[in-house]
């Protein structure tokens, strides 16, 4: 049995048309007064954006590198395979069994590539 699909409501298309809009004009702008925007904005993104990309992921590193070395402490202690262990420790640090946040995320991947193949085939809209 064929089910309707539905569609967004025209309300919807005029706000995504109006804020298409504004973030056209505000493009528009920048490109008006690029020399004095582009002064004081790429000094802000030369210096401060990749030190904060650096940072998140020196933290991010170090915190992978300190499990991975208490996985394979804890294996060697234990006398447990590395690979239950790490996933052991990534249970833990997810708040669930490794196994299932692996399979949630491939859930979402497929929905959303569906959704975009259904936009892309059918022209459907919406979530």
């Amino acid at each position: 049995m064929d089910t309707p699909t539905t569609r967004n409501p025209p309300a919807a298309h005029y706000t995504q048309t109006i804020i298409i809009t504004i973030l056209g004009l505000i493009l528009i702008l920048c490109i008006a007064f690029a020399d004095t925007f582009l002064d004081s904005a790429y000094h802000t993104i030369a210096t401060v954006l990749p030190t904060i990309v650096l940072f998140i992921g020196l933290i991010t590193a170090i915190l992978f590198a300190s499990l991975a070395l208490a996985a394979l402490v804890l294996a060697f202690v234990c006398g447990d395979p590395v690979s239950e262990v790490w996933n052991g420790i990534m249970g833990f640090v997810f708040g669930s069994d490794v196994d299932s946040v692996w399979s949630r995320t491939r859930e979402g991947i497929a929905k959303g590539l569906a959704m975009l193949w259904r936009h892309i085939v059918d022209g459907e809209r919406g979530m």
